[in-house]
């Protein structure tokens, strides 16, 4: 977009001179010339300057209706020139949490390679929710792999595979004794005995007395988890809100508090017997890990094969249940 159009353009959207002569970086005079420079091309004023704030006149707004007609071209052009790049030199960017970057993301982007035999260079970016939201929007990332759902309208969420976050108890509580028929061991985990219809559930009223340990606001986990609290009828006694799941379970581990995980990392680790693992009975405890990625933004067709190639190894990794 030419100079004097962007100048214009911030005027209008900043509502006057000096608001966007501080947005431009540039000063009040210097803007207004450019400005009337622009005016003077076209022989008609764009801006009623007796009125405050200013008003378009009908030129004005006959210019600033192309003139953001044109910057959204221009933009467009622009990812998709950039889309275009990223397929040349075989770049994928992918927002994630910890957990997805460093277990499930690099398995996933090796077996593409191999599969589709394309040395793609698949490049990951470790964020918490509010970061990943803000990689999507910004363009920082082509797509963000994630159990969260508040990408907003904007944003296309393709299906993988579900998971599902389970009980850790110390083993030490006494709650374990009352409940050992219904307590998995980690072998069970690893095999996946939750998914069984016939595994026995809990309600997390069993627990009431207990302290929690929950991962900090704005966490899909943390939303998710109050909810399932206020579904089984009680208020948890928070004893800690932490940034990572990993460190939940490390102090659940020693005795602190209970606390939920996904079943992917208690399998990831090792086994032991200070822990006991129930499954809940509450549909929240089974969330769905999508791909995200912009409605209106052109999928590369590196990313739309990797995408292809997530919803066919989905199984792998989790249950295909269906839907977002």
């Amino acid at each position: 977009m030419e100079k004097g159009m962007e100048y214009v353009l911030a005027v209008y959207e900043e509502h006057g001179f000096s608001k966007a002569a501080a947005k431009l970086f540039v000063t009040q005079p210097a803007l207004s010339a450019i400005v009337k420079k622009e005016e003077q091309r076209y022989g008609l004023q764009f801006f009623n300057r007796r009125v405050t704030p200013l008003t378009l006149t009908e030129a004005g707004i006959k210019y600033i209706n192309s003139a953001l007609k044109i910057r959204e071209i221009e933009q467009k052009l622009g990812k998709e020139l950039q889309a275009l790049q990223s397929l040349e030199q075989g770049t994928l960017r992918i927002g994630s949490s910890a957990f997805f970057c460093a277990n499930e993301l690099p398995k996933l982007a090796d077996a593409f390679r191999k599969a589709s035999k394309k040395p793609a260079n698949i490049n990951l970016l470790e964020g918490n929710t509010a970061d990943l939201v803000q990689y999507l929007q910004k363009d920082t990332v082509d797509m963000v792999l994630s159990v969260d759902t508040s990408y907003g309208s904007k944003c296309q969420g393709c299906y993988l595979y579900s998971e599902m976050m389970l009980l850790v108890v110390p083993a030490e509580y006494p709650v374990n004794q009352r409940l050992r028929e219904a307590a998995l061991s980690w072998e069970e985990v690893k095999q996946g005995r939750y998914w069984e219809p016939d595994c026995p559930q809990v309600s997390l009223a069993e627990f009431q007395k207990y302290p929690f340990i929950l991962l900090t606001k704005g966490n899909d986990s943390h939303k998710r988890i109050k909810k399932m609290f206020r579904n089984a009828g009680i208020r948890p006694q928070v004893l800690l809100e932490m940034d990572q799941m990993l460190t939940s379970y490390f102090i659940a581990r020693d005795g602190k508090g209970m606390t939920m995980i996904r079943a992917e990392v208690i399998s990831s680790l090792e086994a032991t017997p200070k822990l006991v693992y129930y499954k809940v009975a509450d549909p929240l405890a089974v969330r769905g890990v999508n791909l995200y990625y912009k409605k209106h933004v052109p999928l590369s067709p590196l990313a739309k094969a990797f995408m292809e190639f997530c919803q066919e190894e989905g199984a792998k990794y989790g249950k295909v249940l269906g839907g977002l």
